[in-house]
C-alpha cells in the first residue's frame, strides 16, 4: 500500500466509481480503497434458509447479526426472478403443518 506524505490534494474524477485524487506537491494520482460493508453471499443465502425455515425478518436478522430490513431487502431480491414460476391456476390441495392459535 502507497501512503502519502502529503495532505494536500485535489479531486481528479472518477474510475471505475472510485473517487481518484492527485497530490499537489508530487502529482502522483491514485484512488482511494473504501472499506466494503456488504455481507458476503454466503450470509444471505443463510438468510434465505432461515426465512424458508419460518423465521421472520427480525429474528433472522438478529441470528445473523443485522438489520431486520437488510434481511426483507435480500429475501425479496432472490424472490423476484421467480415471479415468473407462478401458477395463476386455482389451488386445490393446502396442507398445512404444525398449525398453533
Amino acid at each position: 500500500m502507497f501512503y502519502l506524505k502529503s495532505r494536500i490534494y485535489n479531486k481528479k474524477g472518477i474510475l471505475s466509481r472510485k473517487q481518484r485524487y492527485s497530490c499537489k506537491s508530487c502529482g502522483y494520482h491514485y484512488a482511494v480503497m473504501r472499506k466494503k460493508t456488504a455481507k458476503p453471499d454466503k450470509m444471505k443465502k443463510q438468510a434465505l434458509h432461515l426465512y424458508l425455515a419460518g423465521l421472520g425478518f427480525r429474528a433472522i436478522g438478529h441470528m445473523l447479526g443485522f438489520s431486520q430490513v437488510s434481511a426483507y431487502r435480500w429475501i425479496k431480491k432472490f424472490g423476484q426472478p421467480l415471479d415468473s414460476v407462478k401458477s395463476n391456476g386455482e389451488i386445490e390441495v393446502m396442507e398445512i403443518d404444525e398449525l398453533h392459535t
